[in-house]
């Protein structure tokens, strides 16, 4: 089910990942992962270079030049884009996984209510409470 967005962290090995990239283009591959939805098994982000540099503070050729870095080093892959507009919208797919950066699957149907309770009766009737 697409459109919800996941929550991400970074941990250590991230540091690979910030030793192989500039930090535009590091800084591009989060703002990527911040718009990112889950779509087909993956994640991926509807996006473009105007709109990351909008994001970041940066100028629209230096957000291209860094999702060109991107997709070049294996971090994202273009999966559509619209023909004969510079910066038109296109789906970036994140690619799995990239060492440091944790992904929790998010929430794909409605919340329900779980009874806590069962679990505490249990626990009682085990300890002899």
């Amino acid at each position: 089910m697409a459109g919800y967005p996941p929550r991400f962290s970074v941990d250590e090995r991230f540091r690979e990942v910030l030793g192989s990239l500039p930090p535009v283009a590091t800084v591009v591959l989060l703002d990527v992962a911040l718009d990112a939805r889950t779509e087909r098994g993956g994640l991926a982000a509807t996006t473009s270079a105007r709109l990351i540099a909008d994001h970041i503070g940066v100028d629209a050729a230096t957000a291209a030049r860094a999702l060109r870095n991107l997709r070049d080093t294996g971090f994202l892959a273009l999966t559509t884009t619209t023909e004969d507009v510079r910066f038109a919208l296109s789906s970036y797919r994140l690619t799995d996984p990239i060492k440091g950066l944790i992904v929790a699957a998010s929430c794909v149907g409605p919340l329900r209510a779980v009874k806590p309770r069962a679990a505490a009766d249990a626990l009682t009737l085990e300890l002899d409470l």
